[in-house]
This record gives C-alpha cells, sequence and structure tokens, in this order.
C-alpha cells in the first residue's frame, strides 16, 4: 500500500482547513512534517510560512531532497522561516 493511499485511508477530513488549495493541520499539539523534492517545496514554503505567521508552538520536521543548494527553490525564504520558528527541546 502507498503512502498516500495509506494517509487518504486515515485523514480525518474535519482536522484540515483549506487555504488556497495547500491544506494547513488544523491547530493541535501533533508535530508536522513537511517533506518535499525540487519544485514541490512551493506548497510546503507556504504552509511553514503559515505556521510561522501564526506563531505556531508545534514541532516541524521539514525535510527537502534537490540536486543541489543552488537549485533549491525558495531556500532563503525557508532558512528564514526556520530561523524565526521556535526551537523545542
Amino acid at each position: 500500500m502507498s503512502i498516500t493511499a495509506t494517509c487518504s485511508r486515515n485523514a480525518n477530513p474535519s482536522s484540515f482547513r483549506a487555504l488556497g488549495r495547500d491544506v494547513v493541520p488544523e491547530f493541535t499539539g501533533r508535530p508536522v512534517v513537511l517533506a518535499s523534492a525540487g519544485i514541490g517545496v512551493t506548497p510546503m514554503a507556504g504552509m511553514l510560512s503559515h505556521l510561522v505567521m501564526t506563531g505556531s508552538q508545534r514541532k516541524v520536521a521539514f525535510l527537502h531532497a534537490g540536486n543541489s543548494a543552488n537549485t533549491f527553490a525558495l531556500r532563503n525564504q525557508i532558512r528564514a522561516d526556520l530561523a524565526n520558528f521556535p526551537t523545542h527541546p
């Protein structure tokens, strides 16, 4: 079974809120994992910025795969957002 199928089957639609075409989980104590590759980082960057702007206290793991730092789209924005995110022990 694919990860997508597992996530879709186990997702509770009432726990998500649409922001444009991206989806950010509602405020809970659960950690957030944002994973992307290549240009797929764009929606993840938007969700990360949203969490920073709303003062989220949730733990966030940001995972991105790409060919090099030179081709990492939105790298500066993501680094700035991560620098402004609260740290957790």
